[in-house]
């Protein structure tokens, strides 16, 4: 009827413009604690990467503190000097000793000036092995002797993050791998090869990944 019909086009322009007004508060106001809640869930993931960043460069600073260590290590010197069987089998026992007591590198190697490895400690099972000369291998070819063997001395090298190969084969299971290394030298100052340890990275990642997952999210 003209009477209904007129109540409600009244009760349209009278509520209408408050509807659409209490409408746009509420929208604003979850918008508003939408905008809040994601600045607040992204300061939270930035301190947790900020965390887990902290940690990798912690155990950086560890490894490369080891590398040093035995890039000055007296048995080395004397190799390096005065050459022989014995002065590369007390090396080599050094570097046992050394890896069985840390536990955390997959191997530790000395390479002379054409790549090929004089001394290699190999740790796997919780048991240090040293490598015997018919195991040893050249790696002259590989990316990370070249960069480490063109350093000053006193300079370190830190691989990017990738995976262990063994005779051009990549190792199964995988085994993530960093490695550091710095260039070796003799009294003389002649530089003679390199110091390189491949640190298994498996801890690391996972201590990374520790610090960094959230409710919302995983670093891996």
């Amino acid at each position: 009827t003209p009477t209904r019909r007129s109540f409600i086009a009244l009760f349209l322009q009278s509520f209408l413009p408050t509807i659409g007004v209490l409408a746009l508060m509420v929208g604003g106001y979850f918008y508003v604690q939408y905008l809040d809640q994601l600045e607040k869930t992204k300061t939270y993931e930035i301190s947790k990467t900020d965390l887990g960043h902290r940690a990798i460069e912690q155990f950086v600073q560890r490894i490369t503190a080891d590398v040093r260590i035995l890039a000055e290590s007296v048995n080395l010197q004397r190799l390096l000097n005065n050459p022989s069987v014995q002065s590369t089998a007390d090396l080599a026992q050094e570097f046992e000793s050394f890896s069985r007591y840390k536990a955390i590198y997959d191997q530790i190697r000395y390479f002379d000036v054409t790549g090929m490895e004089v001394v290699r400690v190999n740790y796997a099972e919780g048991r240090a092995l040293i490598v015997p000369q018919e195991g040893l291998q050249n790696k002259s070819g590989r990316y990370y002797f070249k960069d480490v063997f063109r350093l000053q001395r006193g300079q370190l090298y830190i691989s990017p993050l990738d995976l262990n190969i063994e005779d051009n084969v990549i190792q199964m299971p995988y085994k993530p791998m960093i490695r550091v290394g710095t260039p070796v030298f003799d009294q003389d100052g002649r530089k003679r090869g390199i110091v390189l340890v491949n640190y298994l990275a498996n801890e690391i990642l996972q201590r990374f990944d520790l610090l960094t997952s959230s409710a919302e999210a995983q670093a891996f």
